[in-house]
């Protein structure tokens, strides 16, 4: 996907596996030569299935 990597896999964690508040997640890529980027993110809280 290129640019939409991160925001896919952040997706398949949300939806696949159960994330709870404290967990953090790194997001990570990287571009066209030396180009690096990295987020972590931080899961305050939770969702219920019917609000997704």
């Amino acid at each position: 996907m290129g640019a939409g990597d991160q925001f896919g896999g952040l997706h398949h964690l949300v939806t696949r596996r159960p994330l709870g508040p404290g967990d953090r997640v790194a997001l990570v890529g990287s571009g066209i030569g030396f180009n690096w980027a990295c987020a972590i993110l931080e899961i305050e809280e939770t969702v219920s299935g019917g609000d997704r």
